[in-house]
């Protein structure tokens, strides 16, 4: 099965009823609207019991499809598992009961697709050019689930034509997707945990003009290890004329093996800001938009990114430098241009020190890697 990617501008979260991001909502008819897509449909009465707890939808996109709108039984084990710990993908824990896909891809593209599930039927009128199809009844979920789980699993299941004969579509405009996605690309936000175990979300950047946002995996240590000179950055804080934090993020935790790796850089590098691990929305907006590790990004207190990012390694002073260079695009200063002196003292400056690398460390290939090493 091709890995599916979320889809950042639609809603991924316990069926609850409420609208995110203003893409879809449900109304007291149980009508669920999706304008971005030119889609509605009713929720089946037979889902009541479990919505809430138990059903959970999310939206993403792979390969041939604009969109998928995916609901998903998760037993009561799995729904208490992600209750508890935020970080818990959604992938592993859930067995799909249904979704809505829309592609303008040739039904022999989707085979590989349609073959997960019992039923795939073209359903409501294309638009711009997306058929619409309702897909039902996955064959992993009806092998795999058994006892009281298969009885839930089965009764949501008899739902799912009530919502397929509810399906209709609307004219709309594929590009405003696109472009609300973008924008949504352009914010940095998470429901996560710390290295430590710790609680966090997003709403940290309020407290701070700036924070620092260093992305790194444990697969780069200690060939890329940062940390030590980050700490120095942090410890420098209180210089800047802005009130600054930073944090790390490890986008191949939580692992025990990667957190194990990056407790030990962090007691090493006597390091004391956040180092946090990934969720699903933030692992997504990594495998979007990154290409290369480690990465630096900053944002203001909206989680709003905030000039360009900064790849590869860097030294103290460079890093300073990016700083007040992000401090200055912050306050609506545009940088000026680098002197032929400037760019000669900073080549002389790289060939001094040649322990600090300025190659970004390709993600997928560093991925490969790391598990070549760890095998041997």
């Amino acid at each position: 099965m091709k890995k599916l990617v979320l889809l950042l501008c639609l809603c991924l979260a316990v069926l609850t009823g409420c609208s995110k991001n203003g893409v879809s909502s449900v109304g007291n008819d149980r009508t669920v609207t999706y304008d971005q897509l030119g889609l509605t449909y009713t929720l089946p009465e037979e889902w009541k019991d479990l919505e809430g707890s138990q059903i959970v939808q999310n939206s993403v996109y792979s390969e041939n499809t604009f969109a998928q709108i995916i609901y998903s039984y998760l037993t009561a084990q799995d729904a208490a598992a992600m209750a508890e710990d935020p970080t818990v993908s959604v992938y592993d824990h859930s067995y799909p009961i249904c979704q809505i896909v829309l592609s303008d891809a040739d039904q022999d593209s989707l085979k590989e697709l349609f073959d997960q599930y019992q039923s795939a039927e073209e359903v409501a009128t294309p638009q711009q050019g997306y058929t619409y199809y309702f897909l039902s009844g996955n064959v992993d979920a009806l092998a795999t689930l058994t006892s009281e789980d298969l009885t839930n699993y089965n009764t949501l299941l008899s739902g799912c034509e009530s919502l397929k004969e509810s399906i209709q579509s609307q004219d709309f405009d594929p590009n405003a997707l696109s472009e609300l996605n973008a924008e949504l690309n352009q914010y940095i936000t998470f429901d996560t945990k710390s290295i430590q175990g710790m609680e966090v979300d997003s709403t940290i950047f309020d407290a701070y003009d700036i924070t620092m946002l260093h992305f790194c995996g444990s697969y780069t240590f200690p060939q890329f290890d940062q940390f030590e000179v980050l700490q120095q950055v942090y410890d420098s804080r209180r210089t800047f004329p802005v009130d600054f934090n930073l944090v790390t993020a490890v986008i191949d935790a939580p692992d025990p093996d990667a957190e194990k790796i990056i407790n030990d850089a962090r007691k090493n590098a006597n390091a004391s800001y956040l180092t946090i691990v990934m969720d699903d929305t933030l692992g997504s907006w990594v495998l979007n938009n990154l290409s290369s590790l480690p990465t630096t990004i900053f944002v203001d207190r909206n989680g709003k990114i905030i000039g360009e990012p900064l790849t590869g390694t860097h030294t103290y002073e460079e890093y300073m430098d990016a700083v007040y260079e992000h401090i200055d695009v912050l306050n609506g200063v545009t940088p000026e241009q680098t002197t032929e002196e400037d760019t000669t003292a900073e080549d002389a400056s790289d060939n001094q020190d040649s322990s600090q690398s300025t190659v970004p460390v390709d993600i997928q290939a560093s991925i490969s890697d790391g598990q070549e090493d760890s095998a041997q």
